[in-house]
């Protein structure tokens, strides 16, 4: 048996629309494939459950281009959502990803219909540190489990509002600062940066634009302490900019705010990265170790929440080097 799922596939955490790139081979046995990050942000929770089986001399590929190979029917499969603690039961519903907003990209699987299972979550009303579990029912087959324990709020503690962020000088560096529940394991660190462009042959009128500024999309957590931090220089800022944005003397452009997000996912994203990594490199074994959190099946069932620190202003010193440094002199900014 071969998989391969890309490490994307969980940090975008797009059920809907992000590619799921697996193959599997064996002799025929019907697999359920389950995969689902829960959230207490979210207004509805989509879990995605496939079944992966192939005869043997068959084609993996021509195989996952078939829908109902690929799917369990409307009366082959029950997913249900189970809070461990009270032993309350919700089924979820059937629904074609689509009609939800939520197409997949095309690649080697069938792309239409997308099938998701949903419930909303005021049907649930799910809360931080609840241990949950995902169920998959079919008939006269033993049931497919999966268990994870929704994440409960991040808070970035380092930029924020009230104070003024600082990138200068050039040869320092800064922080990220965030606080995390224990069941977080993994975390993607990114900004945007916001300004505004004047339009061309204008000096008075302006458009919003921005730039994205990814930090590390896989920091594993330090089980020391429950504040977690990214350290990086502050050069990279102005590197940035002055890669992404063009000289031109015709432009004006000017800085409005950054934006900081920090999502965070549970252990079980932290373990599959763990395993997948320790089998890399010149000496590793041609087949990687497999992580899976679903008895009975395969796949991965985590939680995710998403942190956020808005509107961060820079302070005067790094407002001066962006428009008068050696990086960044050239691109226009004004006061």
């Amino acid at each position: 048996m071969r998989i391969t799922i890309p490490v994307l596939l969980f940090l975008s955490l797009l059920l809907g629309s992000c590619s799921t790139d697996i193959t599997l081979e064996g002799p025929w046995e019907d697999i359920p494939v389950v995969y689902g990050f829960l959230s207490v942000q979210d207004t509805a929770h989509y879990i995605r459950v496939e079944k992966a089986f192939l005869e043997p001399g068959g084609n993996a590929e021509e195989i996952a281009r078939i829908p109902d190979s690929l799917y369990y029917g409307a009366d082959e499969a029950t997913v249900i959502l189970e809070k461990v603690s009270t032993g309350q039961r919700f089924t979820l519903s059937r629904v074609i990803g689509e009609d939800e907003g939520y197409p997949r990209q095309s690649g080697i699987f069938a792309t239409t219909p997308n099938i998701l299972y949903k419930i909303k979550a005021s049907q649930v009303n799910l809360s931080g540190g609840q241990r949950v579990r995902i169920i998959v029912e079919r008939p006269n087959k033993e049931s497919a489990v999966a268990e994870t324990v929704i994440l409960s709020p991040i808070m970035i503690t380092q930029p924020i509002s009230t104070r003024p962020f600082g990138v200068v000088p050039y040869n320092s560096s800064s922080n990220v600062v965030w606080e995390a529940p224990s069941q977080a394991g993994l975390f993607d660190v990114r900004a945007v940066i916001r300004y505004r462009e004047s339009i061309p042959g204008s000096t008075t009128q302006f458009v919003d634009k921005t730039v994205d500024w990814a930090f590390d999309d896989s920091v594993i957590r330090n089980p020391a302490t429950s504040n977690q931090d990214i350290n990086f220089s502050s050069v990279s800022f102005f590197l940035l900019l002055a890669s992404e944005l063009e000289a031109n003397p015709q432009i004006i452009r000017r800085f409005s705010a950054i934006d900081f997000y920090v999502t965070g996912a549970g252990t079980e994203l932290a373990d599959f990265i763990t395993i997948s990594n320790a089998n890399t490199g010149i000496t590793s074994a041609e087949q990687a170790p497999v992580f899976n959190n679903v008895t009975n099946g395969l796949g991965l069932l985590s939680s995710r929440y998403r942190a956020e620190s808005l509107n961060i202003m820079l302070n005067e010193n790094t407002r001066d080097s962006l428009r008068n440094g050696i990086y960044t002199k050239l691109l226009n900014f004004v006061p």
